[in-house]
């Protein structure tokens, strides 16, 4: 509240909430206050970044789902000229991978979808289920069914595939 940004809070809520194979810290703003926010300033200080820094620090050191360490990526929507040296404190040092900028909030829908495409599977994964008027499956995997994909992220859209004894991938 008051318009100040609390880094250190939001990471520390994730890694209690965890564990996540990657984070996506969005922001518009440099921190200007941490823990319970009662200290506060308008202008972004070292004490702020740091302590961001260390709860950052907290949610990568945990193991996701995947087995692997947990990747926390900052995402910096219209930040001021050098804020992205405190991103890259959270994130890592390359731009493009441990953090992303957007110009603006018009431009986050694609900054998002880059970041998916880079970090994500890139494949879709098609299994046919057939199942009783119960709901009960039938078949866990059945051969022989026709899908088309399309949309700006899939290759080669609209893209048509069938199904074999494992399903058909669609590559994004």
């Amino acid at each position: 509240s008051g318009g100040y940004t609390n880094w250190d809070s939001a990471l520390r809520l994730v890694g209690s909430s965890g564990p996540f194979d990657m984070v996506l810290m969005l922001t518009d703003g440099d921190p200007t206050t941490y823990g319970n926010g009662t200290t506060t300033n308008t202008d972004v200080q070292f004490r702020m970044v740091e302590q961001a820094v260390m709860s950052a620090n907290a949610v990568k050191a945990q193991t996701g789902p995947s087995g692997a360490r947990t990747k926390v990526v900052g995402v910096g929507v219209g930040l001021s000229t050098n804020s992205y040296l405190n991103l890259r404190a959270i994130s890592g040092p390359t731009q493009g991978d441990d953090y992303f900028l957007s110009s603006d909030f018009g431009n986050l829908q694609e900054t998002l979808q880059d970041i998916a495409l880079k970090n994500c599977a890139s494949t879709l994964s098609v299994i046919k289920q057939v199942q009783d008027s119960n709901g009960n499956v039938v078949s866990a995997n059945t051969a022989g069914w026709e899908f088309t994909a399309s949309g700006d992220v899939v290759v080669g859209s609209p893209a048509t595939q069938t199904t074999t004894d494992s399903g058909t991938n669609f590559s994004l």
